[in-house]
């Protein structure tokens, strides 16, 4: 049966110029390559997804996913969209959203699915307005945002999302959860503030999908065309190193929030470990660009970084760095869900550095992963690492690779896109 579904996508990784950098945006990958998916699986659905407009992005969206776009059934509605990521969960055109998404339209929606959670009621609003008819409308939060008196909300009291989430999440029929932690800690801080009535109710209409990755895309050979650097001399700086690859954002020094610790990392743990050993290198991800990558390396060079690329890396360049590092740093703690870029890099063969706890804790424990877990606060984060380092340089061969061999599937079954998105699409109805 013919369905329609359109994506609001979140999106917040844009460089001072308000560029939007697709390649390098969790949300963006997540959605170009789930459809891919839904489409494969109900050939007869369409999906409409809701992005920047055209003049705001660094490269062309069909470069990524080229199957799903080659379908037909993959179509983009541009928008102009605040660079601004507390904004942009305001901001809200009712009448340039009427056009595109209602006069524009030859057919109705039969679902919409919302990743900014604070934009539900609106987009809702809308349809009923001016539409004549609400579809079915699904919610993920993606970025979650908590309670100011919870000591763990991201936005200021001003512009905090915590009861627009809550809204948004009551308001959906379904709200997927990225990962059980999200689901646990939400719920127990809905339970201070919300009556137990509203809580069942929308934990009535809640699932559990992982924000993850696609196992193919992950798995995808790099087109050397795309390389800006030579792999032969890359691999010479590489030579007799582990390598060390830390792909998300870089915050820290008052310039940037640093929610993903890698500041910390750079900064600050970077030149301890570098006292107790010199036998590795470092490769910052640095999606953002909010610290040049030339001023990474005057700042972090001495202690073992090198830089590779100009900027961000494309996805090619991202393959390949994954593809030739031996351990990969993750370091969320607010962030229950982890990140994208951790489930990826186990897939192309790193072994993880992981704070212990949350979503970290839980794909750990299913994959029997236990020596390179530190602590939340990252209080041994050296000596975990140091200690990574000895077993993937001097370990036994067959033992590193059963491991790895054994978290990467405990990161397919719960992660992969290929694994999960049958069950959601039918959840959903759309297969």
């Amino acid at each position: 049966m013919k369905k329609r579904l359109l994506i609001q996508v979140q999106l917040s990784n844009y460089d001072t110029n308000g560029k939007f950098i697709l390649e390098c945006d969790s949300n963006w990958q997540i959605w170009a390559w789930r459809s891919r998916e839904m489409l494969k699986l109900n050939p007869e659905l369409e999906i409409d997804l809701l992005i920047p407009g055209a003049g705001q992005l660094m490269t062309r969206p069909e470069d990524f996913a080229a199957e799903a776009f080659g379908s037909g059934r993959l179509r983009l509605i541009y928008k102009h969209t605040l660079p601004n990521a507390p904004a942009t969960r305001f901001d809200f055109d009712m009448p340039a959203y009427r056009a595109l998404l209602i006069d524009a339209q030859p057919e109705k929606y039969d679902a919409v699915f919302i990743n900014d959670p604070a934009l539900l009621p609106n987009f809702k609003a809308l349809f009923f307005l001016y539409g004549k008819y609400v579809p079915k409308f699904f919610v993920q939060i993606h970025f979650v945002d908590h309670p100011i008196w919870s000591g763990r909300a991201k936005f200021p009291v001003e512009v905090s999302l915590w009861d627009r989430q809550v809204e948004a999440m009551r308001k959906a029929d379904i709200n997927f959860w990225m990962c059980q932690p999200t689901a646990d800690v939400v719920t127990e801080d809905m339970m201070k503030e919300y009556s137990a009535t509203v809580v069942r109710d929308m934990l009535h209409h809640s699932h559990i999908w992982d924000d993850g990755y696609s196992q193919y895309e992950a798995s995808l050979p790099f087109d050397p065309k795309n390389l800006r650097f030579d792999p032969e001399v890359v691999k010479r700086a590489f030579k007799d190193k582990v390598v060390i690859f830390c792909p998300n954002r870089v915050g820290g020094k008052g310039r940037t929030s640093d929610y993903t610790h890698i500041g910390e990392f750079l900064f600050e743990k970077l030149p301890e470990l570098r006292k107790m050993r010199d036998d590795f290198v470092v490769i910052a991800g640095n999606p953002s660009q909010k610290f040049l990558n030339v001023e990474l390396m005057e700042m972090c060079g001495e202690n073992g970084y090198i830089n590779i690329v100009p900027d961000a890396p494309n996805r090619d360049e991202y393959r390949w760095i994954r593809a030739h590092s031996d351990i990969s740093v993750h370091l969320y703690d607010t962030e229950h869900h982890g990140g994208v870029a951790s489930r990826e890099c186990v897939e192309s063969g790193c072994l993880p550095l992981w704070t212990n706890c949350n979503e970290y804790k839980h794909m750990a424990e299913a994959g029997g992963w236990k020596v390179g877990m530190c602590e939340p606060d990252r209080s041994n984060l050296v000596n975990v690492l140091d200690t990574l380092i000895w077993y993937v340089k001097d370990g036994k061969p067959e033992a590193v690779k059963e491991a790895h061999h054994n978290l990467r599937e405990a990161v397919r079954n719960r992660c992969a896109f290929e694994r999960t998105t049958p069950a959601a699409m039918k959840l959903m109805r759309l297969l």
